[in-house]
Order: structure tokens, then sequence, then C-alpha cells
């Protein structure tokens, strides 16, 4: 709204560069910083080469913020309500500016943007691939997805950007549960090709619903768990023989499991916990109510 009615704000910042906050209703943003050029400074013909400059080099800095067109190449039925989306951006450019954790922003009608990870090898950037998971009960974006991706068809997308980036370290400690092992399969990808040891827990209920499974049950050093078979799992022996100091630890999946795994980790020295939740179509209807308003009392101003 304010862009519509300023329309020469413009971001300080790239738009790559954000900062973001990891919380339940999905990534909060720390800060956004803008300038704005009114329209009098641009008629002004002393200001006009500088405005200009401005407006050149802010469209430089925005370019991975404005959509772009993306073709679907290739799509089919991975798991029980997951499908996999192969997508090529026109603009080939952006598909050497991703690393492994990192998402694409995709359109999905009047419900504006959702956030899907890439789940490739990171060292094969021929495509975007993303696998959706199908929430009856969400907000609507994974079902208007699931309706609409069609091999042919465009996307409008954005990206790619990261903010579940891996760090270097002498180790890893990768759990997933449910649809979010699609960041943390890069990751595993990335520690095998850098030769960096790693240990990994993907968790899910029936196995036919967790997506990769037949194909990471080969991976030595996963440990495959659906609790419908196997029961729950005990979270509290997941760091098991691993030493923090030497390990960082990477946690995807939904609320409940990130939450139980931040409270596990509290002990740990800051920075070797990092978690990205998948929460963006259903957190919202766990209660089983709509939002609404509600009135707050500040005790000592009134």
């Amino acid at each position: 709204m304010l862009h519509a009615r300023l329309p020469y704000l413009r971001l300080v910042e790239p738009y790559e560069d954000k900062q973001h906050y990891h919380v339940h209703e999905g990534r909060g943003v720390k800060g956004l910083i803008v300038a704005w050029n009114s329209e009098a400074i641009l008629k002004s013909p002393k200001s006009k080469k500088h405005v200009s400059s401005i407006v050149s080099r802010d469209m430089t800095q925005r370019s991975r913020s404005e959509p772009l067109l993306a073709h679907i190449e290739l799509i089919w039925k991975l798991a029980k309500d997951v499908i996999v989306i192969d997508l090529n951006p026109l603009d080939t450019k952006s598909l050497s500016q991703w690393t492994a954790g990192a998402h694409i922003d995709i359109s999905v009608g009047t419900l504006g943007y959702r956030q899907y990870s890439i789940h490739s090898n990171p060292n094969q950037r021929e495509r975007f691939s993303i696998a959706v998971l199908l929430e009856e009960d969400g907000s609507g974006s994974s079902k208007y997805i699931h309706s609409i991706a069609q091999r042919g068809r465009y996307l409008k997308i954005k990206g790619p950007r990261n903010h579940f980036a891996l760090s270097p370290p002498k180790s890893y400690l990768f759990i997933a549960g449910s649809i979010g092992i699609t960041p943390i399969r890069s990751m595993i990808y990335s520690a095998q090709s850098n030769e960096i040891p790693y240990r990994a827990f993907y968790l899910g209920r029936p196995q036919k619903s967790m997506a990769f499974s037949s194909e990471l049950s080969s991976h030595a050093y996963l440990t495959l768990w659906p609790k419908d078979e196997l029961g729950p799992f005990d979270l509290h022996t997941y760091p098991g023989k691993y030493r923090p100091e030497y390990t960082l630890i990477y946690c995807c999946g939904p609320p409940q499991l990130v939450s139980a795994v931040e409270n596990l980790s509290a002990h740990l020295p800051p920075g070797v916990l990092n978690v990205e939740m998948f929460a963006n179509d259903t957190y919202a209807s766990y209660n089983g109510t709509t939002n609404k308003f509600f009135e707050l009392v500040l005790d000592r101003s009134g």
C-alpha cells in the first residue's frame, strides 16, 4: 500500500540481504529501511541526473526482489500428497545464486507469495526443484499450487534467498520432520560433496508420506523414523555422542518438532542450533479458531 502511494519508495539495502527472525508464523523481517524520492524532486532539472542514478542503482539492487517467470519443466508425485516441481526460470542467472538451505518465493494468486525450499543437489543447478505438501487444513496456498501445477505452465517466483545457510563446522547434525526434509536434503548433499561428517534424523508418520524416503534410506548416516512403524522418536537422545562445540545442528519441520528441539538445546552455546519452521499454511489453524480482535489494557497507564 505504501509503495502504491509513494511510487519512488525504494529499499536501501538489497532484497536478498534482509535479515529474518525465526518466528512461528513464518519469516519475520528484523528491519526494513526504505528511502523515498518525491515526484517534486524528480521534476527538478537540477536533480534529475542525481535522482536517475539513484533509481538506476536501486533497480540493480532489487533485481532479485522483482518477480521472475519460471517454466514448469517437470512435475511428478513423490509421496502421498507430495508433488515435486522442477522450475526453469527465464532469467537463468538466478540458477547460480543459491546454496544449500535456500528457498524461492512462489506466487499463489490472491494469497500472495509462499516460500519453498530448493531440495536438489547444490552441485547441480540446472533448475529449481521444490516439493509441495498438500495441506488440507492450511490457508490454501498448497491447494492452489497442486491445482494449477502442470507441465508447460509458467509460475511467478522471487529469489532465491537463504536465511538457513550452512556454516562450515567440523560436523553437522540434521533433524528433519515431514516436508522439512526439503532444505535438509540439499544440506546433506552439500556435506557429502565437501566431505564434512554428518548425522541425520528424518522423522515422519507413514513412510509412504515421507518425501525422498526411498532414496534417503540408503544413506549410511541417516536414520529414517516413520512413527507409525517405530513409535515416537526419543528427542532426548538426539545429540548422542556428538560434542556440541564441534557440531552445528540444523532442524526443519513442524512447529511442535522445532520447539521441542529448541527446548532440549537451551543449554548449547549460541549459534549451535539453527532452525526453520514450515508453518505458513498450518500454524494459524492449530487451535481451530479464526483470527479475531482483542483489547489489551496496560495497567500502569490505563
